[in-house]
């Protein structure tokens, strides 16, 4: 996955987060964090003020086209499905 899209991710798992928070959760720099954050916002993926982003519906939307292709091989996996269907 591109940065951009780790970020929605992270946004999506944390619901919300600054430029430091992402980062630390993505283990990554926080300029980067925020250059990628100021980016997806121009695009309209993410929203936010004061510092605070989340992704908006375009991002999700992003991530769930992304999603099943991205993981397509580990969720053809039997053992990876039959957990899946256990946690479900």
């Amino acid at each position: 996955m591109e940065l951009r899209d780790l970020v929605l991710h992270a946004l999506t798992v944390k619901k919300s987060g600054t430029a430091d928070q992402i980062a630390e959760f993505l283990g990554r720099d926080s300029g980067e964090i925020a250059t990628t954050l100021s980016a997806a916002a121009e695009d309209g993926l993410v929203a936010g003020g004061a510092g605070i982003h989340m992704a908006t519906p375009a991002g999700r939307q992003v991530l769930d086209e992304l999603y099943p292709v991205a993981y397509a091989e580990v969720r053809s996996d039997p053992a990876v499905e039959a957990a899946a269907d256990r946690f479900e």
